[in-house]
């Protein structure tokens, strides 16, 4: 920054230190690798990256290095855990020797895909989840928002990282043009939906 007087036309300047800045990513699936981005702290130097679960603990999950610009990127494994799937967790970075520090929200999350998503009744659709707990038991509904139902379709379970695929029958009596939706139990009686459209 720099100011001139008009009448003397002497210049005096100001250096602006840029502020640092972190660029995490809202949502993510659960057992998933995030990567994150950290600018303007200091020069080469130990960035701590560290997560403050829902208990109120933190987790150091990354130490990277800053270039000479301040600059850095590092990634981490977002947990598998029931106590932080679908909750909001916060991603802090400090700088060792700056001092400098910040953080951002962040939320492990469970998805499902199905596949077709359109179809008529009797269809066979695949059903994919990722993010979920580890061996563990998912149960999976069909619901009509159009008469407020839901029908029980199955309960899967998945595998050691938490991913299953299955197999489902589209229940009889749907509406061309309506949408329904697949949804599964991910965790705290907190469901993931996934919308089929009726031909």
């Amino acid at each position: 920054m720099a100011a001139v007087g008009q009448t003397s036309q002497l210049v005096a300047t100001e250096s602006v230190t840029p502020e640092p800045g972190l660029l995490v990513p809202t949502t993510a699936t659960a057992g998933s690798i995030v990567q994150i981005q950290g600018s303007n702290f200091g020069q080469n130097e130990t960035i701590t990256i560290q997560l403050l679960l829902p208990n109120g603990t933190t987790q150091t999950v990354a130490t990277p290095q800053s270039d000479t610009n301040g600059a850095f990127e590092t990634s981490f494994t977002t947990p598998l855990v029931r106590s932080v799937i679908g909750r909001q967790l916060t991603v802090i970075a400090t700088g060792n020797t700056s001092g400098a520090l910040l953080s951002e929200p962040f939320t492990p999350v469970s998805v499902i895909q199905i596949t077709p998503n359109t179809g008529s009744s009797g269809t066979t659709i695949t059903l994919t989840g990722q993010g979920f707990l580890p061996s563990s038991s998912v149960p999976v509904i069909w619901d009509d928002p159009n008469t407020a139902s839901t029908i029980f379709l199955v309960t899967v379970t998945t595998d050691s990282n938490g991913q299953f695929t299955q197999t489902i029958t589209v229940p009889d009596g749907l509406v061309s043009g309506a949408t329904y939706y697949v949804e599964a139990l991910a965790s705290y009686l907190q469901y993931v939906k996934v919308a089929f459209t009726a031909q």
